[in-house]
Formats: C-alpha cells, structure tokens, sequence
C-alpha cells in the first residue's frame, strides 16, 4: 500500500470521515404545535462592550388607587374570567401547567400584593400583569380560547395603562395655575391676548401664513388646556404663555404696543409663577399696586 507523508491512504479517509461534520437532528415538535429548536446553537461573536448611558431608567412611585382602577377595569372583562384565580391544574384539565410555567401569575395575586405593599414601582405592577398574558400564550397554542382571551385582555390593559400613566399636574398645582389664570385674564393689560386671533375680523388676513396654526395660542386657549389636563407640568404652561408673547411680538414687531403689552404680561405671569415653581404657593399683589390700564386704542391681536 503506498504511502504518502507516512500516511496510508485507508488511514487518510478514516480520518476525514472523522472530520466530517455531524447532521444537526430536526427540530421537535411539541404537542402545543410550537418548534423547539435542539440544534447546537452557533457561537456568537462577543458583542462590543457600549458605554453605560448616564441616565437611568425611569421609576413610577406606585399609586395605589390607579392600580386598583385598571385591575377594576380590567376584571370585569368576561375574557378576564380564566385569569382570575391562579390555574388550578385539577379543575383546569392541565396538569403540567406548573412544570411548564414557572412564574404564575393571576389577577387575584396582583391585588393582594398590592394590598401587602409588595409594589413600589409602577413597573413592577405593570410586570405582573403582562406575565399573566405571557404565561398564558406560552402553554397556550395560538388561535385556541385562551390565547383570544388573553388578546383582549392585553388589549384593555394596554389603554387603562397608557391612561394611568398619563403625566398630568398635581391637584395643588392645577388649582394654583387656575387662579394665575384668573389674574391674568382679569388683569386689564391682557385685553388683546383673552381670545384667539380671528384674521378676517380683525383685518390681518396674513396672520396664519406668519403664525401657523398649530402654534397659535392665547389665554383661553390655555386656560382650556389647563382644565382638560393637557399639561403635565409647571414649565409646559408657562411656554405656551411664552409662545403666545413670541407670537405677538414676531407679528406685531418688536417695538409694536402689541409687544410692549405682551412684555408687561410676560413679567407678571412669571412673578406669579416664580414661587409655584420654586415649590411654594402663588405670589400675592401688592397692597397699592396700580394695574395697567386697559389700552383704547385698537390693536392687532398677538
């Protein structure tokens, strides 16, 4: 037998047949009718270290009565039904419900753990809920009764969430800008800012093409917002009122009475918010403090 490098030609093809990679066995498939993959996973390249962001994620302190309104809502779904009370593996006809699912979850232990205290991050509640959804898509095979149940529910959930964590201003500080606004409105110098700008009636038919609509603001306007809860804090108001002074000033010029009033109100709403927003109550007048008086001359609206 020749013999090439000092190796056989029979040990040669022995060894490549060792060589030869071993076909990865298909994949099985369970019982739900969802692939389980047991092929040996590739090697990932180690991936590239980033840099830490300096800002950490946001934390909701837990509001109990907001979590108590979307369970409340959320409950009395009749697809809420089967997520009631933790899976009882008797009564429920799946007796490996727990071998499969290793962290249950149901609407019964979200509200005792939020009568215990056990949240205190509103993102922490929100885990609970969307495991309860996870769970039952997981054991569940698509397109089955629980798994549609499980739909419906997750879609409610995602609007009384959305709603519930809507920023808004804290009651104090709502009332506080409420009465602001009565000031301002009140004040006679905010005469050409209380309604909003009508071009036709007031002859300035080019007002819209110098101020889009969209940034088109005035005291009623803003008032409006205030009551709808529209912001979600101190500054968000105060920079319409801004944008309402921008506005007048950019139409009018800057050396317009229009702008000279805007200026004065500008002062005034920012003395009167300047202890809100340093966390105390609004700023009182004056005694004796003379208020300016209401303009008779006609002006174009900023």
């Amino acid at each position: 037998m020749m013999m090439r490098n000092g190796v056989t030609k029979a040990e040669k093809s022995a060894k490549e047949k060792e060589k030869a990679p071993t076909p990865a066995p298909a994949p099985k498939i369970s019982i739900k009718g969802k692939e389980r993959d047991t092929s040996t996973p590739v090697p990932q390249q180690p991936a590239k270290s980033k840099k830490a962001s300096p800002s950490q994620p946001e934390h909701t302190p837990v509001n109990e009565k907001k979590c108590r309104d979307v369970l409340k809502a959320l409950m009395k779904l009749p697809q809420a039904a089967i997520f009631l009370q933790p899976v009882d593996i008797v009564r429920d006809g799946c007796p490996t419900y727990y071998d499969e699912i290793k962290h249950p979850m149901d609407f019964s232990t979200i509200t005792k753990k939020l009568s215990d205290g056990e949240y205190k991050i509103m993102e922490d509640f929100a885990k609970d809920v969307q495991l309860i959804f996870s769970n039952c898509r997981t054991f569940n095979p698509p397109n089955t009764g629980p798994w549609i149940c499980a739909d419906v529910v997750d879609a409610a959930w995602k609007t009384a969430w959305a709603k519930a964590m809507e920023k808004r201003l804290a009651y104090n500080e709502k009332r506080s800008l409420q009465s602001i606004m009565g000031k301002l409105i009140s004040d006679p110098v905010s005469w050409v800012f209380r309604e909003p700008v009508d071009p036709v009636a007031l002859g300035i038919p080019t007002y819209f093409d110098v101020i889009p609509r969209k940034n088109a603001r005035d005291l009623r306007t803003i008032r409006q917002k205030l009551d709808a809860d529209k912001y979600d804090s101190i500054d968000a108001f105060e920079a319409d009122l801004d944008l309402m002074v921008d506005n007048a000033i950019l139409f009018n010029g800057s050396d317009s009475e229009v702008a000279k009033w805007g200026i004065d109100l500008r002062n005034k709403y920012r003395d009167l918010l300047s202890p809100l927003k340093n966390g105390g109550t609004t700023a009182k007048r004056k005694n004796g403090e003379k208020s300016t008086p209401q303009p008779t001359k006609k002006a174009r609206l900023g």
